[in-house]
């Protein structure tokens, strides 16, 4: 199958779906870091259904996420409304989220914490977001050593999916949130997952198909070619946890 063929069966599987998750919703919420995959779901939301967007970014003052969400939203011809944290949000949030999740790992809890907070903050029940592109597209660090990327990535989104039942899915089910998560589609899953090995690195470029899919829609150069940077760096969350010795709750 030539690439052409590939970017245009990723693209139709994403439409298809959004538009089957979004139909006769009036609004939705979007969790926008303004990275490619945020993006990427905002645009094609945009373009294919009648639904109003509504973009959230959540971050500490002057993030990574704020800086490039702002560039990424006005490209979009769309705003972004700005969540700024302060440390007692994490304070006040971590003891009940630990209780919710049973969660132990200070990885997981550094991104999926402020995701928590995010949902809290949000009163549309509707949540679009770009969950599963790193995981699924080859978007990790730890993906460029790999020595069977497929194999890897193919575990790796397993355990994603497990996780999200147990963390983001229970989370957003205790707040009355509906989750809504493109990405992570079984049909485009199944089809991303039966790629060679050449679609998801590149040239030492990570998540190489879905950045070839981002161009062939119209995404900006800038927004495609925009470094992976893990949530919990890009929103100054992680720093703050540590400052403040949170972890010492685990």
């Amino acid at each position: 199958m030539k690439q052409e063929e590939i970017i245009q069966k990723i693209r139709n599987k994403l439409i298809k779906n959004i538009q089957i998750k979004l139909k006769k919703k009036k609004e939705i919420a979007v969790a926008f870091s303004g990275s490619l995959d945020s993006s990427l779901i905002t645009l094609l939301a945009k373009k294919c259904t009648k639904t109003k967007l509504l973009l959230y970014t959540i971050g500490f003052p002057d993030c990574y996420d704020f800086r490039i969400s702002e560039k990424s939203s006005n490209n979009l011809g769309l705003k972004t409304k700005k969540i700024i944290l302060k440390k007692e949000d994490l304070k006040n949030n971590l003891e009940e989220y630990l209780n919710l999740t049973k969660d132990n790992n200070k990885v997981s809890i550094s991104f999926t914490l402020p995701f928590y907070i995010l949902l809290k903050y949000i009163k549309q029940k509707n949540i679009l977001t770009g969950h599963g592109a790193d995981t699924l597209f080859g978007g990790f660090y730890k993906y460029l050593s790999s020595k069977n990327i497929k194999n890897d990535i193919s575990n790796c989104f397993k355990e994603f999916i497990s996780n999200l039942n147990k963390r983001e899915f229970k989370i957003a089910k205790k707040i009355k949130k509906n989750l809504i998560m493109p990405l992570t589609d079984k049909n485009l899953s199944k089809f991303v997952l039966s790629l060679p090995s050449k679609y998801f690195i590149k040239n030492n470029q990570r998540k190489y198909i879905l950045r070839e899919v981002g161009k062939s829609l119209g995404l900006s150069n800038e927004i495609v070619n925009l470094p992976k940077k893990s949530f919990q760096y890009s929103t100054g969350i992680i720093k703050e946890l540590k400052r403040n010795n949170y972890y010492n709750l685990l």
